[in-house]
């Protein structure tokens, strides 16, 4: 399927607009590994036994490897909160910069507060069909020209 220069341009739109749903997931996940890491040590309460461990080569659920993993995810969850908050302030910065006020508070339920297209239809008392058709006005009226000139940049480097 060939898409046109236009549907190009929306479907570059919505991924950017959508990287904060992304971004929220990853650190969601990590945050449930971390809790299942952590009952992992509330019952893995033994002693260790380091002639086996040598042996066989480590227990990958040993007390040593699971502070690890948690170490190693918490990490992950701060970087992503750091490019979380950036990507909050670009995305911010690109629906605030719409005009119609309607659009822009269909752009920030959808794409900065990641909520459903039911939700968003409740809240803003409309259809499905026109609520379609306002998402497409306002991506029309969305600008990210400055972002992926940046992106653009960076790759050069």
């Amino acid at each position: 399927m060939v898409l046109n220069r236009q549907e190009r341009q929306t479907n570059q739109k919505k991924k950017f607009l959508s990287k904060l749903w992304y971004i929220k997931h990853l650190i969601a996940s990590n945050e449930e590994k971390i809790k299942d890491r952590r009952a992992m040590l509330k019952h893995n309460i033994k002693p260790i036994d380091y002639a086996k461990e040598q042996i066989k080569g480590g227990n990958k659920y040993s007390w040593d490897n699971l502070i690890y993993e948690i170490d190693n995810l918490e990490r992950e969850i701060v970087d992503n909160t750091v490019e979380l908050v950036k990507t909050e302030r670009e995305i911010f910065d690109c629906i605030k910069n719409v005009e119609d006020l309607q659009y822009r508070l269909l752009l920030q339920y959808r794409y900065f507060d990641c909520k459903e297209w039911l939700e968003i239809d409740h809240l803003l008392k409309i259809e499905a069909n026109t609520r379609n058709r306002k998402h497409s006005e306002a991506l029309k009226a969305v600008k990210i020209d400055k972002f992926f000139q940046k992106v653009k940049k960076d790759k050069t480097k």
